[in-house]
């Protein structure tokens, strides 16, 4: 038996060295497991506090909205006396007063006009609420541009970093060769000393080249509301592919129907012409119903019995003279309305030379990629074939950093070109008061 147990032992020994790592290999796909630019838009749409506050603000209006609409009702009230007295009216033998007085009143308050206040009250409230709708869209699609602009650059820092570390085994290569050629007597120290300069910029460059990814990540991740030093590894995005062209007027017209500005403004415009009208109720009367009714005990013959009653009244009023109160609210009230009309007018300017400069850094981005594009093969090929004539000795050493320093400016030129498209059109698209 022990025998068994032993042979068991032994044939089971392989699955417990290996078990560990097939734990790392489950850790690091899990770990490795990459955030598309959908996801990260999903994550920081549900995390964000901006857009969780955005959306506080909707239900606060729309509670304000039906608090408004309350004010159509009647106002139902009630209240209750209690009066000790130290003794008893009396007349001659008749009790006129009990020592405990009791009074029971319920009264009830309806308008019946206000010169339109209260329906401009609502009516504002209304539009308060589609105010609160429209700034939770505004921030909406300013943070889905604020993702997509801080995951490019995250892309863009990784590729400049890759770029950098290309440079830095390229001229830890050549700087062997160098070296061997040197030792040999068929380069002069001065090259050596040259490549090794180069060798300590491009790790420089790539030093930069690292921080700045660290920032870009924990800008992205501040933008999902995590911990900056989380995890970030993002799908990248494919190259440039030619999409349909962008009309600048199409682009406009757009932007004029969709930005959530203008439609704010708009909104923010009528609520300043219910407001005049509400001020200009102050003209007119209030007419209103009151109703009471009341029940007493001790205060009136026959002392131990409740006794009832009620009154209703029309109640009506009106400022007679104000020394001009209301004239000045109005004149208030029309200088908010002219004030949100040039407001109007210049936001519109304003978007369309937004939009303008959106479509122009565009077409820039675009024009760059298909420039730098070719350059990039070229000043690859360039450099694989200078290393390769240095190895000849049919070029020299400064021919072979000038092409290596190409080749990494070529790239990064490439990599900057792109990803600000990428980021260029995401701006279009925000100027536009698209998602």
């Amino acid at each position: 038996m022990g025998k068994s147990l032993f042979l068991l032992g032994e044939k089971m020994k392989p699955i417990f060295e290996i078990l560990p790592i097939f734990i790392i290999l489950i850790n690091a796909n899990l770990f490795a497991e990459k955030l598309s630019l959908e996801e990260s838009l999903d994550i920081a749409l549900k995390n964000n506090q901006e857009i969780y506050q955005a959306k506080e603000k909707i239900e606060e209006a729309k509670a304000k909205k039906r608090e408004s609409f309350t004010s159509f009702l009647p106002a139902i009230g009630s209240s209750s006396t209690f009066t000790q007295l130290d003794a008893e009216t009396k007349s001659y033998s008749v009790t006129l007063t009990d020592q405990e007085l009791y009074d029971l009143n319920l009264n009830l308050k309806q308008p019946l006009f206000t010169g339109g206040k209260l329906s401009g009250l609502y009516r504002q409230a209304e539009e308060a609420t589609k105010l609160a709708e429209e700034n939770y869209r505004r921030i909406e699609i300013e943070l889905i541009f604020k993702i997509g602009r801080a995951y490019y650059n995250v892309l863009k820092a990784e590729k400049m970093r890759a770029v950098s570390e290309e440079a830095v085994e390229q001229i830890k290569a050549h700087l062997k060769v160098v070296e061997n050629f040197y030792k040999a007597g068929m380069v002069p120290k001065i090259d050596l000393l040259k490549a090794e300069v180069q060798l300590s910029d491009v790790k420089q460059k790539l030093v930069e080249a690292e921080n700045g990814l660290e920032l870009a990540k924990a800008s992205f991740n501040n933008l999902l509301n995590r911990t900056l030093s989380a995890s970030v590894e993002l799908v990248d995005v494919v190259d440039y592919q030619k999409e349909k062209e962008f009309n600048l007027n199409d682009c406009v017209e757009r932007a004029l129907k969709g930005r959530s500005e203008l439609k704010t403004q708009k909104i923010v415009s009528k609520m300043a012409e219910e407001g005049l009208g509400i001020v200009k109720s102050d003209y007119l009367p209030a007419i209103s119903l009151i109703a009471n009714y009341d029940q007493r005990k001790g205060s009136e013959i026959p002392i131990d019995k409740w006794h009832d009653s009620w009154n209703a009244v029309i109640a009506f009023e009106l400022d007679i003279w104000n020394w001009g109160r209301t004239k000045e609210k109005v004149r208030q009230a029309k200088s908010v309305i002219n004030q949100n009309r040039d407001a109007l007018s210049l936001l519109k300017d304003n978007i369309e030379l937004e939009v303008k400069n959106a479509f122009l850094n565009l077409q820039a981005a675009e024009k760059k990629i298909l420039v730098v594009e070719k350059a990039v093969e070229q000043s690859r090929e360039g450099s694989r074939m200078t290393e390769l004539r240095f190895k000849e000795g049919m070029a020299t050493n400064t021919d072979v950093l000038d092409a290596t320093t190409l080749q990494s400016q070529a790239e990064t030129n490439y990599y900057q070109a792109l990803y600000d498209w990428y980021i260029a059109k995401a701006d279009l698209k925000r100027a536009m008061g698209e998602k």
